[in-house]
């Protein structure tokens, strides 16, 4: 189903805003999730919103530099500490990303 582009950006904004769930746009005008998920990032973009936030590296402890921070930096950053929380309470800490991404274990005793 077509649906012009005004309405789309209206429904993107709606569900981004949690005022409408995926689901009930789905079944409202016969779309697929991506097709939502199309609309809510179209409506980011007309706001000038990055969808996928940047990775950003961890700041030093210091309190200037979360302040110069914006407020996706900071939930970006929140993120990554409860990733790192979560992945040292696991036993293992992650160097790079990507293809060179390597899990190296923090506890001394093997893992099998």
């Amino acid at each position: 189903m077509y649906i012009n582009p005004k309405p789309r950006l209206e429904l993107g904004k709606k569900v981004f805003l949690k005022e409408l769930t995926k689901d009930s746009v789905m079944k409202e005008y016969d779309v697929t999730e991506a097709t939502v998920n199309q609309w809510v990032k179209e409506y980011l973009q007309s706001e000038g919103i990055n969808p996928i936030p940047e990775v950003i590296s961890a700041p030093n402890d210091n309190i200037e530099t979360y302040k110069e921070m914006s407020k996706e930096q900071l939930i970006n950053e929140l993120m990554l500490k409860d990733i790192e929380i979560e992945r040292s309470k696991k036993g293992y800490a992650v160097k790079g990303g990507g293809r060179t991404k390597e899990f190296i274990s923090i506890n001394s005793k093997n893992s099998k």
